[in-house]
C-alpha cells in the first residue's frame, strides 16, 4: 500500500513540474505533500454541496387591454424597500400568447420575497427599442408600479400581469 501511495504522490508532483529529490531537498518530504493534497481536497470539495438560493415557480400571462401581450422581457427585480435585500433578478421572455415562466441564475423559478416587476418589448438584434403600446412606466424599476410577492403555494393567477396605457 505505501509503495502505490508513493507512486501516486510522485505521479502528482510530476505533474506539477517537481520531483522527489525536490521534496528532500527542501526538507518537506512526502508528510508534508500528503497533508497539502489532503487540504486541497478538502477545499476544492466545500462548495460542490451548497446549492443556489430556495426557488418558487412562478409563471403567468402579460396582459395588456384584456389581451395577452406577446413577445416581451418580463424581470422581477428585488425590492429593498419590502424587505428583499437578496440582488436577485428573475427573468423571462413572454411567448407570443404573453405567457412567461421566471429563471433565475440559470434555473427555474424565484427565490421568495417582494419584487418590482419591469416589462420590456422585444427587440431582436441591436437596434432601436420601440415605444410599447403599454404606459412607459412598466420600462424601468424606478417607474414601475407592479410590485409582486414570490412565496411558496401562490394561487394558479398570483404572477399573472395586467399593463395599463
Amino acid at each position: 500500500m505505501g509503495r502505490k501511495l508513493n507512486v501516486a504522490f510522485a505521479s502528482t508532483l510530476a505533474l506539477a513540474g517537481r520531483d522527489r529529490h525536490h521534496l528532500r531537498a527542501s526538507g518537506r518530504g512526502w508528510n508534508g505533500v500528503a497533508m497539502a493534497l489532503s487540504v486541497a481536497i478538502v477545499l476544492a470539495t466545500i462548495g460542490c454541496g451548497e446549492s443556489g438560493p430556495v426557488l418558487y415557480p412562478v409563471s403567468g400571462t402579460v396582459r395588456f387591454e384584456g389581451k395577452p401581450l406577446p413577445q416581451v422581457g418580463v424581470s422581477f427585480i428585488a425590492d429593498p424597500s419590502k424587505g428583499n435585500d437578496s440582488g436577485h433578478i428573475a427573468a423571462a421572455s413572454a411567448d407570443a400568447e404573453g405567457r412567461f415562466t421566471l429563471s433565475t441564475v440559470g434555473e427555474t423559478g424565484a427565490p421568495p420575497g417582494w419584487y418590482k416587476v419591469v416589462v420590456s418589448p422585444y427587440t431582436p438584434g441591436p437596434v432601436e427599442v420601440p415605444k410599447p403600446p403599454y404606459h412607459v412606466k412598466y420600462l424601468t424599476v424606478d417607474t414601475t408600479d407592479l410590485s409582486i410577492e414570490v412565496k411558496a403555494g401562490a394561487a394558479a393567477d398570483a404572477y399573472d400581469l395586467t399593463l395599463d396605457n
